[in-house]
């Protein structure tokens, strides 16, 4: 029983730890600052597996760092998004994206002229899988040992 419970609270520090890491690293490269939406677009990177194409998300928007204006269209560092078509892509791009929003953007620290929109998208989707994935193979220990104490 008390070795379950500490192979629980070592899963808790273990994802925990990691998700820290994460956020800290990206954060410490990036900063926040209000932008303003230009225009929208939906573009065509790529062919699917089933033939149809994928669409990314374009949104172009303008920015100022320390009373410098910059212009950015990158919506996040990802793969395509929009598997479910231009219409769908373009209707979402309008209802979050019209023009003359405002937005937040998120520049480099040290190269204010990169940006983007979403910068969680930035974070490595395999890094995120290790994480859950140990995490859930810590806690499957923790209940065989648990199962097996009982």
């Amino acid at each position: 029983m008390a070795g379950a419970l500490l192979l629980f609270v070592v899963e808790l520090i273990l994802v925990g730890t990691g998700l820290l890491a994460l956020w800290r690293h990206h954060h410490s490269r990036w900063r926040a600052c209000e932008g303003q939406v230009v225009s929208h677009d939906a573009v065509s990177v790529s062919t699917g597996t089933t033939g149809s194409p994928l669409w990314r998300p374009v949104v172009r928007y303008t920015y100022e760092v320390q009373g410098q204006h910059f212009f950015g269209d990158r919506y996040a560092y990802s793969r395509a998004e929009g598997l479910d078509g231009q219409v769908a892509v373009r209707g979402r791009l309008a209802q979050y994206y019209a023009p003359g929003t405002k937005i937040i953007v998120w520049h480099r620290i040290d190269r204010p002229n990169i940006s983007m929109l979403h910068l969680h998208a930035a974070r490595s989707r395999s890094q995120m899988w290790a994480l859950v994935t140990s995490g859930v193979l810590v806690a499957g220990v923790g209940m065989l040992v648990l199962v097996m104490a009982a």
